[in-house]
């Protein structure tokens, strides 16, 4: 995501900087504070889940005149520019894609973080397409992105467990024994 926006701001003469709060208040309301000190032409703020944010926002925006755009958050902010990710939609389309290859068996890995929003709506999914998801199979960690998910994959194939294919929070990977 980041490289399409850079991209696109590049060709309108603007550079990125970016902040990795990595889903922590502080650091967001950190990161927030230190772009609108910078006098930043624009803040995209991707996946904050905190309400408590939008006071913080109304400040930036109302003391420095700085667009705000929302991309992927977990809470709705009224009166700001919002990129929704349908993730609902994209579940559903990948099981459907799974069953029509032929999978049955599905696993899941997540942090907490993103398992809190979504692993209702996998096992709903996998439910309504007739799809397998064993409780041996489902793996939540506390560390997230790429290194949660290595950590907990390594963990699963200790356990050489048959073939199946597992939800990796925005990627799917097929495993084969």
């Amino acid at each position: 995501m980041l490289d399409c926006i850079e991209k696109e701001l590049n060709e309108k003469d603007y550079s990125l900087i970016v902040g990795m709060a990595h889903h922590d208040y502080q650091k967001e309301i950190h990161y927030l504070k230190v772009f609108s000190n910078r006098r930043v032409d624009g803040i995209i703020l991707a996946g904050s889940m905190y309400s408590e944010i939008n006071k913080t926002l109304d400040k930036i925006r109302k003391r420095n005149n700085i667009p705000i755009v929302l991309i992927h958050s977990f809470i709705s902010y009224e009166d700001y520019d919002y990129i929704f990710v349908d993730d609902i939609y994209g579940i559903n389309a990948a099981m459907e894609y799974l069953k029509e290859l032929g999978h049955r068996n599905i696993g899941y890995i997540a942090d907490e973080l993103a398992s809190r929003f979504k692993i209702e709506k996998i096992k709903e999914s996998i439910s309504k397409n007739g799809l397998n998801l064993n409780k041996e199979h489902i793996k939540i960690g506390k560390v997230g992105f790429e290194a949660g998910g290595y950590q907990l994959m390594q963990e699963l194939l200790n356990e050489k467990k048959y073939r199946l294919l597992f939800w990796l929070r925005m990627i799917i990977l097929q495993l084969a024994q």
